[in-house]
C-alpha cells in the first residue's frame, strides 16, 4: 500500500493498521485481554474485525451512502483513532448523519491545506506612454514629507514625443486638503475642449512622483530634465 507525502500523517497510520489488523476493533481488544463484548457495538454482528467495522457494518454502508463520494476518496478519510478508542471505552458513537458531516469537514480542510495555490505571477512593471498626436498628457502625483505635516505636488505636462511642455511642484501644509485641489481641477478643465482622467501604476507616474518628492527643495527655475 502506498501513500502520497501530502496525505495526513494520520490517516496514513489509520489505514496502514486497518490493513494490519490493528486497530481497536472488539475482535483485537479480547486478543489484547481487554474486558469487551465480542459483538458490534452498532449492529450486534458476532465478530468486529477492520472489515466489518469499515465497510461491511450497516452503519458504515450507510455512512458511505450517505457521504456520496467514489471509493478513490474515501482513503482521505481523516479517522482519528483517539476517536475510535473512546468510541470503544465509552461505548457511544454519532450517527451516520453526522460521521459524514464530520467526514466532509476534514475532507475540506485536507483540499484546503494541500491544494497547491495558484499564485498570480507578478505583474509587469507599467511604463509611461505618450498621449495621441495634438494631445498633452498631465501627469500628477504628491509625496509626504517624512519630518513635516506637508505635502509636495508634482505636476508635468508632455506631448506625444514626450518632450515636457510644462511642469510645476508646489507643497500644501495640510496633506489632507484635497478638497481644495479637486475644486481647481475642475475649474481649470472647463477651458479645455477635450480633458479625460485616469488612474496609472507609479511606475508610468515616475516624473510627476519625483517632482513631487523634489517639491520639498526644487526651485522653480530648475530644469525638471533631471526628472523626465
Amino acid at each position: 500500500m502506498q501513500f502520497g507525502r501530502r496525505k495526513y500523517r494520520t490517516n496514513q497510520s489509520f489505514l496502514w493498521r486497518a490493513c494490519k489488523e490493528a486497530i481497536p476493533t472488539t475482535s483485537n481488544l479480547i486478543r489484547r485481554k481487554c474486558a469487551v463484548e465480542l459483538a458490534c457495538m452498532t449492529c450486534g454482528n458476532l465478530t468486529e474485525d477492520s472489515k466489518h467495522a469499515l465497510l461491511e457494518c450497516p452503519f458504515a454502508r450507510q455512512t458511505w451512502a450517505l457521504a456520496d463520494i467514489p471509493w478513490s476518496v474515501i482513503s482521505q478519510w481523516r479517522t482519528n483513532v483517539e476517536d475510535w478508542e473512546q468510541t470503544v471505552m465509552d461505548n457511544s458513537h454519532s450517527s451516520p448523519i453526522e460521521v459524514v458531516a464530520s467526514a466532509r469537514s476534514f475532507l475540506q480542510d485536507f483540499h484546503n491545506c494541500t491544494s497547491r495555490t495558484n499564485l498570480p505571477g507578478q505583474s509587469s512593471a507599467t511604463v509611461w506612454s505618450p498621449p495621441k498626436e495634438g494631445l498633452i498628457k498631465i501627469n500628477f502625483d504628491a509625496a509626504v514629507g517624512n519630518e513635516s505635516c506637508e505635502a509636495g505636488l508634482g505636476v508635468i505636462a508632455r506631448d506625444h514625443e514626450g518632450k515636457c511642455i510644462a511642469w510645476r511642484t508646489d507643497t500644501l501644509e495640510d496633506a489632507s486638503a484635497i478638497g481644495p485641489i479637486i475644486t481647481d481641477i475642475l475649474r481649470l478643465s472647463s477651458f479645455f475642449d477635450t480633458v479625460s482622467y485616469a488612474h496609472v501604476k507609479r511606475s508610468a507616474n515616475s516624473a510627476a512622483h519625483c517632482l513631487a518628492k523634489a517639491a520639498f527643495s526644487i526651485q522653480a527655475g530648475d530644469s525638471p530634465s533631471l526628472f523626465v
